[in-house]
C-alpha cells in the first residue's frame, strides 16, 4: 500500500520510519509499481518495505513489513523472522507494528544490518575467504553503526578496496556512502 492510503496510528508510524530511514540511509523510500517501496531510491536495492493496512492476515496486519539480504548478523535478532527467498537467498523479514514501543529501534537495527549485509555479499563475490569476510563484516559493521571505531575502520576498508576489482569496490561504496557519516564517506572516498 501507498503511505498516504493507510490511517493512523500506522500511517503515522510509518511516516516516522520514512524520516528515520531518509536520516539513516539519506533518502526517502521509493514508491515502486509493485507496491513496495526500496531503499535507496537508486543502485543497489539494500532494503524493500510494504506497508500492510487493516487488510493483512494475522499478527502482520497494520505493519511494515521490511526485507532485506539475509546474512549471519541478522541470526542474532530473534525478533527477525527468516523468508522465503526475496532475494534469491534467505531474506531477513521484521513487521513493524505502531503498537511495539520496540519497533522503531529495532527497525534502525534492521536498516543498518540490511546495508550491512548488501555490502558484504557484493565482497564476498570477490574472495571465498572466510576469513577475510568475517574481518571485512566486522568492519562494516562498524562504518554503518558509526562506532567509535568507525574511522579506523574506513581506513582499512579504503585499504581493503584497492585490492579488489574496482567495480566491486565501486558497488561497495555506493552501498555504504547511504549510511556512513559524511567524515567516513571522505575517508572511503579517499578524503
Amino acid at each position: 500500500m501507498k503511505l498516504e492510503e493507510v490511517s493512523d496510528p500506522l500511517h503515522d508510524f510509518a511516516t516516522r520510519l520514512f524520516g528515520h530511514i531518509r536520516e539513516l540511509a539519506g533518502a526517502e523510500p521509493k514508491y515502486m509499481d509493485c507496491k513496495w517501496y526500496r531503499v535507496p531510491p537508486s543502485g543497489k536495492v539494500c532494503l524493500y518495505l510494504y506497508i500492510i493496512g487493516n487488510r493483512g492476515r494475522g499478527s502482520h496486519a497494520n505493519s511494515v513489513h521490511l526485507v532485506a539480504l539475509r546474512d549471519e548478523e541478522f541470526a542474532k535478532f530473534p525478533w527477525i523472522e527468516e523468508g522465503d527467498a526475496f532475494f534469491g537467498k534467505p531474506s531477513a523479514d521484521f513487521y513493524a507494528r505502531p503498537d511495539d514501543p520496540r519497533a522503531m529501534a529495532r527497525a534502525e537495527t534492521f536498516i543498518k544490518l540490511a546495508f550491512s549485509a548488501v555490502a558484504n555479499n557484493i565482497f564476498s563475490s570477490e574472495t571465498q575467504d572466510s576469513k577475510a569476510r568475517r574481518e571485512f563484516a566486522k568492519h562494516v559493521i562498524a562504518i554503518v553503526n558509526k562506532t567509535p571505531e568507525a574511522p579506523m575502520a574506513a581506513r582499512w576498508l579504503k585499504q581493503m578496496l584497492g585490492t579488489i576489482g574496482k567495480a566491486t569496490a565501486n558497488a561497495i561504496l555506493q552501498v555504504l556512502e547511504n549510511v556512513a557519516s559524511d567524515a567516513l564517506t571522505r575517508i572511503l572516498r579517499g578524503g
